[in-house]
């Protein structure tokens, strides 16, 4: 049974400091995305080779790269509405809740010694993870028998960052059994948090770094516009 101190420790927290964490933290990153190219000689190589080719970083691979990283940001941050908050994603005593959020909560749950409510936490974390092992599959496939290049510049994103600690290069790394490796050391919700942020900022600066790529997705976007403007003008 759940206390009223329990109660009030959390659900409180949840619907109203946390979210606004949420909205800020959500807001902040990746508003500085980085160069891979720039101090690499070998990351600018392979770059010069991809970029804006079919079936590499052309415009339709970055129009991918948006859409995986939307959702791993509604992940962490919840689905952001009209009014500036965010919804989570993840129900967790009656409310939903974010990543971000339920690490926040999780690490309450620790600090007070709540036992009952890191049951609760663990149960959730398990549907995170089938989630993102739903989410990711289009990714990994585009990537089989690219995997060595693509860690290269996951490397070297890490380490521009500073993430030299990382767990994306761990998961970079390795080829088939990358899904059992990530059920197996993302043991907390700070731990989940903190790998889908490094994936979501490897994102960023892999798209920042592909200028032809960009252009492309650009003129994709401009012809998509052109088009539904012209049946909307026909169907007056």
């Amino acid at each position: 049974m759940i206390t009223h101190r329990i109660k009030k420790a959390f659900l409180v927290p949840l619907c109203v400091g946390l979210s606004l964490f949420s909205v800020s933290r959500a807001d902040e990153i990746n508003n500085e995305s980085l160069n891979l190219a720039a101090h690499n000689p070998g990351v600018a190589a392979v770059l010069e080779l991809s970029d804006g080719l079919p079936g590499c970083m052309n415009g339709h691979k970055i129009r991918a790269n948006k859409q995986w990283t939307k959702q791993l940001r509604e992940m962490v941050y919840g689905i952001k509405k009209s009014s500036g908050q965010h919804v989570g994603l993840y129900l967790f005593q009656g409310s939903l809740c974010s990543v971000a959020e339920l690490a926040e909560l999780e690490a309450l749950a620790i600090k007070d010694g709540l036992v009952e409510i890191l049951v609760e936490l663990a149960a959730v974390r398990e549907t995170v993870k089938h989630d993102f092992d739903i989410k990711v599959e289009p990714f990994s496939e585009a990537a089989k028998g690219f995997k060595s290049l693509i860690f290269m510049l996951i490397e070297e994103s890490c380490r521009l960052r500073g993430r030299h600690a990382s767990f994306l290069l761990t998961w970079g790394k390795v080829e088939d059994n990358d899904r059992q490796l990530f059920h197996d050391k993302m043991r907390s919700f700070a731990d989940l948090k903190e790998f889908f942020e490094d994936m979501i900022n490897f994102l960023a600066d892999l798209e920042h770094s592909c200028p032809k790529g960009r252009a492309q997705y650009e003129e994709m976007l401009r012809l998509y516009k052109e088009q539904k403007q012209q049946q909307v003008a026909g169907k007056k």
